[in-house]
């Protein structure tokens, strides 16, 4: 099979179909995935990662209609319930499963984060972070595998590579990483956020410092928490500064602002 250039569009080559092929029980449907994804060349991570981002796009506005629903439907108990239509409920809390099951994560997503951790791509960081909660067991093995190697990689300069939701997974999963199983992630997860983390990142890593458990195992993990948290503090510190430069002007300073571009300078008069 003739390697793909960028020009002609590796990311059309992943279709949804082909994607679904790579978790097919059948082995003549995963060769012919793999022989697609390995066609892609270089440019294999840039297209699974454009699809991953796509797909994770369209699965946060599914699950924003689903809190809509839910909203609704909770309503709807109490409209019922008041009516004595109670025995009806049923029949809606099954269409919001459904809904549910929606907005969940796809194959698409699960199979291009497996095939992403083949790659040795500082890029698929934020990505697979996002693996780790998609409910799938031997999924997160192989993402947290990876990101045992990848976390300790990033640079302050590499914070960019990582949206606002991924940066909330990594924090998040410095609170719900075992210890016991998975000391070598919560590792690198603290040496990521000595150089890329937020204002969140410092009471999670206090909270990781503090974290109860026994054994020689659990002791190392909390002394690097309690190590690394100048470093993350003073990342965190980095990340305000930054936001802060980045932040538009309001209220009394913009008009200000407004003020001194109006005024006429000293030439003019």
């Amino acid at each position: 099979m003739n390697k793909l250039t960028h020009a002609e569009g590796p990311q059309q080559a992943l279709t949804n179909d082909v994607l679904e092929k790579l978790g097919s029980r059948k082995e003549t449907q995963r060769a012919q995935a793999e022989a697609v994804v390995g066609g892609l060349g270089a440019f294999a991570p840039d297209a699974l990662m454009a699809v991953l981002r796509k797909e994770g796009e369209q699965r946060r506005r599914r699950r924003k209609w689903v809190w809509v629903a839910l909203a609704a439907f909770v309503v709807l108990m109490v409209v019922l319930a008041s009516v004595g239509m109670a025995h009806n409920i049923g029949v809606f809390g099954g269409m919001f499963s459904a809904m549910c099951a929606w907005a969940a994560v796809s194959a698409v997503q699960k199979n291009a984060a497996r095939k992403l951790a083949e790659f040795d791509d500082i890029r698929s960081t934020g990505f697979l972070l996002e693996a780790l909660e998609y409910d799938d067991g031997q999924l997160r093995e192989i993402a947290a595998a990876k990101l045992t190697v990848l976390l300790p990689r990033l640079k302050a300069s590499d914070a960019v590579l990582l949206t606002e939701e991924q940066r909330a997974c990594l924090n998040r999963q410095t609170g719900k990483v075992r210890i016991d199983r998975e000391a070598p992630l919560l590792l690198a997860m603290l040496k990521a956020l000595e150089q890329v983390g937020d204002e969140r990142s410092v009471p999670a890593v206090r909270a990781l410092a503090n974290r109860p458990g026994n054994g020689e195992v659990a002791a190392r993990v909390r002394a690097a928490a309690r190590e690394a948290l100048p470093a993350v503090e003073q990342s965190a510190e980095r990340w305000r500064n930054a936001t802060t430069l980045l932040r538009p002007a309001s209220g009394a300073a913009a008009d200000r602002a407004e003020e001194r571009l109006l005024r006429p300078s000293a030439s003019d008069t």
